[in-house]
């Protein structure tokens, strides 16, 4: 790393939200560019820079700042020009030239301690001189915080968050409890609070790092695995893994369910551990479809079996007596899961449900978790699908509790409402959804339940069938036109443990082993330029997606993006 003194001249562009900055610079009369995530600069001031120079293939020669220090200007043009940037509400260069004009040298000192002074100024009335002196303390107390957070370690572009979350308590706050950023700073998690806290001499063995790492783990389970609790004992052994320590760690989960930052239940013979928000969400999840499902729906005719049928004869379908079956369930249940493998049928079924639900004149609402997903939904149905944060009207802006604007207060105007794709809804969605989901209407919820389980926390779609309070349809056939398919054959075969079949002439699903990343590479760019084009004339950008297991190496995804991009 290198430092170096430098004057800021001018900022070329700034991002408020994360604070990354290109400004131009001055060193020893000498211009450069200088770039990176750092507190507010503005032209006049100088600058003690960290970090290292660097040639960008466009911009040339640039300083990549790491950290950096105000310094403040100790001459009447650098005052003046200072002053001039913005940095105080309400001065401007000519109100900056009217101050050095009047104090010279000692003008910083004024506005720090004796701000009554300016109003000896023509054009500053005692209340401006007083709203200048609270801006220029704002930005003092702002530099200081920013010395404060990178004497500690901290780099300026967590620096800038975390001052916009304390503002001028920053340094009263961090020290208080460095581990209290984890749940304030977006971007901060516990591993990155640590190191500030043992920057800061933070006993390792404190009550207050064991309890943070506690909720850390629980994070982590989530987050990682999916998980919304872990057993209690499996807690304390991470944990006690994480710290290094052990020592302290079961009391400080004790003191932490005390105080409600973690719920303990037992189950059978264990003891489970939740943060509170996923326990929140298991049980109003659980008590709100017990509610639905409960309720006796409305029935649009008292023998929907010959409207199916002219849904079916107008729609060209051909049901099975198990397709049959799955679309009079969701006549006669509140709440139904169809449930089945790929080419088993569920478009089919969903296509018969809106036709029967419209034929009755009930308002039907159609949703998947993803966009790909809502829009395949359209696709094959011929009806508008919404991501379910569209149909929820999720706005990240705003004051609306948790982003949602559709709630209990404000539900889903519809009468039915069809979710596609349910394995990937993960507990928190579906926690919004059904608070979206006013009595009455019914739910039909269809996915795959044997495939991978949501991004998210939780397995909800498995767990709502395991728990028996929905009505579960299940299929098993697999129709004609999914039989060409030996991906649809072979989901099946593991479904049952069976081995897939890999290399079958002609076929879409197969297998290619290669002897190093070089063939392997060679391979997939031919897939994706040429073979898949001629067999299914697939269009390249649109119809195929490549998927790898790493970002990095010369098979990770920014190796491969790059050389799929110059084909």
């Amino acid at each position: 790393m290198e430092k170096i003194t430098a004057v800021v001249e001018g900022i070329i562009y700034r991002n408020e939200d994360n604070g990354y900055t290109v400004a131009e610079i001055s060193v020893d009369d000498e211009l450069f560019t200088a770039v990176g995530t750092v507190p507010q600069l503005y032209e006049g001031m100088t600058v003690e820079l960290e970090g290292q120079w660097g040639t960008h293939a466009t911009y040339g020669q640039q300083f990549q700042i790491s950290a950096a220090a105000v310094r403040a200007p100790d001459n009447v043009e650098g005052i003046r020009r200072y002053l001039s940037s913005g940095i105080v509400p309400g001065v401007g260069p000519v109100t900056a030239q009217k101050m050095v004009d009047e104090f010279g040298a000692e003008t910083l000192d004024v506005l720090r301690y004796a701000p009554a002074r300016l109003a000896r100024i023509n054009g500053i009335s005692p209340k401006k001189a007083r709203e200048i002196a609270q801006g220029f303390a704002a930005h003092y107390e702002m530099q200081a915080s920013m010395v404060f957070l990178q004497s500690i370690g901290v780099t300026a572009g967590y620096a800038a968050r975390i001052y916009k979350k304390y503002g001028a308590a920053t340094e009263q706050k961090v020290r208080a409890d460095p581990y209290a950023m984890v749940d304030d700073v977006d971007g901060i998690g516990f591993r990155t609070a640590d190191r500030i806290a043992q920057s800061m001499g933070v006993d390792p063995g404190s009550q207050q790092r064991a309890r943070a790492a506690l909720q850390h783990v629980l994070r982590e389970a989530a987050a990682q695995n999916g998980h919304t609790c872990l057993p209690q004992q499996q807690l304390l052994h991470e944990t006690a893994a994480l710290l290094g320590d052990g020592t302290h760690v079961e009391e400080a989960l004790g003191r932490l369910a005390i105080q409600g930052g973690v719920l303990l239940e037992r189950m059978g013979d264990d003891v489970f551990a939740w943060l509170p928000l996923y326990r929140h969400a298991e049980r109003d999840v659980a008590q709100r479809l017990r509610l639905l499902a409960a309720q006796t729906p409305q029935q649009p005719w008292q023998d929907a079996a010959p409207m199916l049928e002219a849904v079916a004869r107008h729609r060209q379908i051909e049901l099975s007596d198990e397709q049959n079956q799955a679309v009079l369930s969701t006549l006669s249940h509140s709440v139904t899961v169809v449930t089945g493998g790929p080419g088993t049928g569920k478009t089919t079924i969903i296509n018969c449900v809106i036709g029967l639900m419209e034929a009755a004149g009930w308002e039907v609402a159609l949703a998947a978790p993803t966009g790909r997903a809502a829009k395949r939904m359209t696709e094959t149905t011929g009806r508008e699908a919404k991501t379910l944060h569209r149909l929820l009207e999720y706005s990240a802006m705003g004051d609306v509790a948790g982003g949602f604007k559709r709630n209990e207060d404000n539900p889903i105007d519809a009468d039915v409402l069809i979710v596609d794709e349910m394995s990937m809804v993960d507990l928190l969605l579906m926690q919004q959804m059904l608070k979206a989901v006013e009595p009455g209407c019914r739910l039909v919820l269809v996915g795959d339940a044997d495939q991978l389980p949501s991004v998210g926390p939780g397995n909800v779609l498995k767990d709502i069938i395991a728990s028996g309070v929905a009505r579960v349809v299940r299929l098993t056939h697999i129709y004609r036109q999914a039989e060409e398919s030996l991906i649809t054959i072979n989901a099946h075969r593991v479904n049952i443990g069976q081995a897939p079949i890999l290399n079958r002439a002609n076929a879409d699903f197969f297998f290619e082993r290669k002897g190093s990343a070089d063939e392997a590479l060679e391979s997939t760019v031919a897939l994706v330029t040429h073979r898949l084009v001629k067999y299914k004339g697939y269009d390249r950008l649109r119809d195929i997606q490549v998927l790898c297991p790493m970002k990095k190496g010369d098979l990770g995804v920014h190796a491969l993006n790059l050389r799929l991009q110059r084909e």
